[in-house]
C-alpha cells in the first residue's frame, strides 16, 4: 500500500512540475508574440518609409528631366 502511494504522489509531483513547465512555456510564448508584433509594427514603418523615398526619388528624377528639356 505504501508503495502505491508513493507512485501515486511521484505521479502527482511530475504532473505539477508539468504544469508548472507548461504555464512557463506560455508566459514565453506570449512574451515571443509580443515583440513579434512590435517587430511588425516596425517593418511595416521602414516599407511605408521606403515607398515614400522612391515617390520623392522619382519625383526628383522627373523635376530633373523637365530642367533638362526646359532650361531657364
Amino acid at each position: 500500500m505504501e508503495q502505491v502511494s508513493a507512485t501515486i504522489q511521484e505521479m502527482a509531483s511530475s504532473i505539477n512540475n508539468s504544469s508548472e513547465n507548461i504555464h512557463n512555456i506560455f508566459g514565453q510564448s506570449i512574451t515571443a508574440l509580443k515583440s513579434i508584433n512590435e517587430i511588425d509594427k516596425v517593418a511595416k514603418m521602414i516599407r511605408e518609409v521606403s515607398e515614400r523615398s522612391q515617390i520623392i526619388g522619382l519625383n526628383a528624377s522627373i523635376e530633373a528631366a523637365r530642367a533638362a528639356n526646359f532650361p531657364l
